[in-house]
């Protein structure tokens, strides 16, 4: 039998790998990251979680910018790029965004031990939950 997966509140992410004209160069201080998301997730504040998610996590790594592309008509994309203090060029339909990090510290680093904790966790007692519900 195979089981169905639940839907987060967010929807569902995939993650896409920077590559093309721009990408970074490997050993670089800078992150592109890349998600796209479906429907279900929108109006949640899940973008914004997302890329908090992924700032603190490239911070932690050593990363001291994010430069993040996104369509100019990508209105939710482009406030949570500003709310972060980044700076946005708009070149059409597209808009490249830097936005710069600070260093690690033990407080972002605790941070990202207690997030991954939980996630973890949480997962794990979902996983076990679905698993007893599908053997009865």
């Amino acid at each position: 039998m195979q089981r169905r997966r639940r839907a987060s509140p967010c929807g569902e992410w995939r993650p896409r790998a920077a590559s093309g004209p721009g990408a970074s160069p490997p050993n670089t201080h800078s992150h592109r990251p890349g998600a796209a998301r479906d429907a279900r997730g929108r109006g949640r504040g899940c973008g914004d979680r997302l890329f908090e998610h992924a700032a603190l996590h490239a911070r932690n790594r050593g990363v001291d910018h994010l430069l993040v592309h996104a369509l100019s008509e990508n209105a939710a994309m482009l406030h949570i790029l500003h709310k972060a203090g980044a700076r946005v060029e708009r070149d059409g339909a597209e808009s490249r965004a830097w936005v710069s990090l600070p260093p690690a510290s033990l407080a972002s680093r605790v941070e990202a031990l207690v997030e991954d904790t939980a996630a973890g966790l949480d997962y794990g007692l979902k996983h076990a939950t679905l698993s007893a519900a599908s053997d009865v």
